[in-house]
């Protein structure tokens, strides 16, 4: 995954680009963020595995 920006909180030059990329092509990828993401809610809110179970989110 080239040119993938991460957040350094760096000002970009003007000469510096920001390539925007669709994700479809990056599905085990954004899978993983996902994971993460609802991991560290549950983490944060037990109760909201629930809500996740509720909405099928496993699928």
């Amino acid at each position: 995954m080239e040119n993938i920006v991460k957040n350094t909180g760096k000002i970009l030059k003007e000469a510096e680009k920001i390539q925007l990329v669709p994700a479809y092509s990056f599905k085990e990828e954004i899978k993983k963020l996902f994971t993460e993401y609802t991991d560290m809610l549950i983490q944060g809110d037990p109760s909201f595995k629930k809500y996740l179970e509720i909405q099928n989110y496993d699928e």
